[in-house]
């Protein structure tokens, strides 16, 4: 090559006796060494490559689409969810119909009969994108309100919330239209839940 974008000075080097030939050969072997017991040249060989998944259920709890009940969003949309299940490890999915899109705040009302030094953590997915938690802590069976921002920029989207730990019982999610998205920039979006 004619250019040397990148400053390599071994040609000099070697020139001046600062490297040999027999360094050169070395640094060859190793890399060549190396290279030879990497996964990609066992898959290039067409060798197995034994696969270890860590951190994941096998039994992942799925969702029928056909199962996801969808509601309409407007201002002042208020989704009952008592009686939901909320013990560690669930989930709670609901499809979204924005008949106004925007920007909502969500107002996600629960109780916990736990103590105040109790936390409990709701981690919420906009189609399938992690958005942000709700964190609740123990109320002594008193309903508290956790706000945050949410984004419905598509007309249709599905929403997933997962418990993060027991004791937390659900009321309801209210949606309150705060503005249109049009205008906002990328950075207008931070603090919001969106997919």
């Amino acid at each position: 090559a004619s250019v040397n974008s990148t400053g390599d000075n071994t040609l000099d080097a070697l020139a001046k006796g600062d490297i040999t030939r027999g360094h050169l050969t070395r640094c060859a072997e190793n890399i060549c060494s190396f290279l030879m017991k990497t996964n990609a040249m066992k898959r290039s060989l067409k060798e197995e490559i034994p696969l270890e998944v860590v951190n994941f259920l096998d039994e992942e709890e799925e969702v029928d689409p056909a199962d996801i009940v969808y509601y309409d969003i407007e201002d002042g949309t208020v989704i009952d969810l008592t009686g939901a299940k909320t013990d560690r490890g669930t989930n709670l999915v609901f499809g979204v119909n924005a008949l106004t899109r925007g920007a909502y705040y969500m107002d996600f009302t629960a109780s916990s009969d736990l103590s105040e030094l109790a936390q409990i953590n709701v981690s919420v997915f906009m189609q399938s994108i992690p958005g942000g938690t709700f964190s609740f802590r123990g109320s002594n069976g008193e309903d508290v309100t956790v706000q945050r921002k949410i984004a419905l920029s598509a007309k249709y989207g599905v929403i997933r919330l997962h418990f993060g730990g027991s004791g937390l019982k659900v009321k309801n999610i209210k949606f309150t239209y705060e503005k249109s998205l049009e205008g906002m920039s990328f950075a207008d979006f931070e603090g919001y839940i969106y997919g």
